[in-house]
Formats: C-alpha cells, structure tokens, sequence
C-alpha cells in the first residue's frame, strides 16, 4: 500500500532477525526478546524506512533473515538474495527493487 509506504517514511521502525537456515521464509522474526526460537533477536537499529537498507549493507548478515516492524507491527521481511542484494524473499533484480 502506497499511502502506509508513504507514512512509514516519517515513522520509527524496528528490526528483529532470526537465522533463516531452517529453510522457511514464511516465518517472521518477532520483537519479543524472549523468543529465541531460529536465534530471533531484536536489532539494535532505530531510525527511518529510508535508513533500512544503507544499515543492512553496512551491518547485516547475510545468514539472517530480518523482519521490519513499524512500531511494533510487522510490514515486511528482508533477506540477502542470490542475486547480490538485500530485498524481500523470493525477489528478482528490477530498477525498482535497485533503486529502494
């Protein structure tokens, strides 16, 4: 949704990760620090959408799978693909996804 997308902009989001050698992408990671099923941490990231993907390539791991939260809602995972850059599973490489 555009208008959720547009908001998030100005908004805190908040990152958990869990290791994604189970096979799944189906399972997101959770903000509950209690949760360490698949080694589910919450990130010590705060900031904006638009600073997601520069802290990703600086400090991400490649082995993780990395679950964005707005507030404590979840909108959407990010992996590192296999097409050498970090987007959502399963995504191929296209302008858009370059440009995000």
């Amino acid at each position: 949704d555009d208008t959720r997308r547009e908001d998030s902009q100005f908004h805190i989001v908040r990152i958990a990760s869990r290791v994604k050698t189970d096979g799944s992408y189906t399972r997101p990671p959770t903000l509950d620090r209690r949760n360490s099923l698949f080694g589910n941490r919450v990130e010590r990231f705060q900031g904006v959408e638009s600073d997601i993907l520069p802290w990703l390539y600086r400090a991400g791991d490649k082995s993780r799978l990395y679950g964005i939260f707005f507030g404590n809602e979840f909108a959407y995972s990010l992996v590192w693909t296999r097409y050498k850059f970090w987007g959502r599973p399963g995504a191929r490489p296209n302008r858009y996804e370059e440009s995000w």
